[in-house]
């Protein structure tokens, strides 16, 4: 099994596995209701090349960014695993918390370019479009 979700598996709704602690996770996408929190988790984005690794993205994170990776980490694992208590979810969030944010980017990037920079103009281009 390849390590990417392809569109068709998108499509139907199929998210990428991640082995937490031995176990296999199919990760759920996010609803709409956590979309103001993907929007605030990119603007980290903002100046990262292609080649940008998760320690240059980190240099970007503030308070609003961070929390906005810390409740879309929670959603996800969440809506994977709603049989898991909060305890554990907020332990394996913590421990896996670097796979979880480039899965979840993935899941939930479908249909745009997988370069971060454009990701982040794209929303700052959006926002600068937001009717007020």
């Amino acid at each position: 099994m390849t390590d990417e979700i392809t569109d068709l598996e998108r499509h139907l709704g199929k998210g990428p596995m991640i082995e937490i602690d031995g176990e296999q996770v199919e990760l759920k996408a996010l609803s709409l209701e956590s979309l103001p929190d993907f929007y605030k988790f990119m603007k980290c984005f903002v100046g990262a090349g292609e080649s940008a690794n998760p320690t240059d993205l980190f240099k970007n994170l503030d308070d609003v960014s961070l929390k906005a990776l810390q409740n879309m980490i929670y959603k996800t694992l969440k809506k994977s695993c709603p049989d898991k208590t909060d305890d554990w979810i907020n332990e394996k969030g913590m421990q896996y918390s670097l796979l979880l944010m480039s899965k979840i980017m993935e899941l939930n990037s479908a249909g745009m370019s997988p370069d971060a920079e454009k990701k982040a103009k794209l929303f700052q281009e959006l926002e600068k479009r937001k009717i007020k």
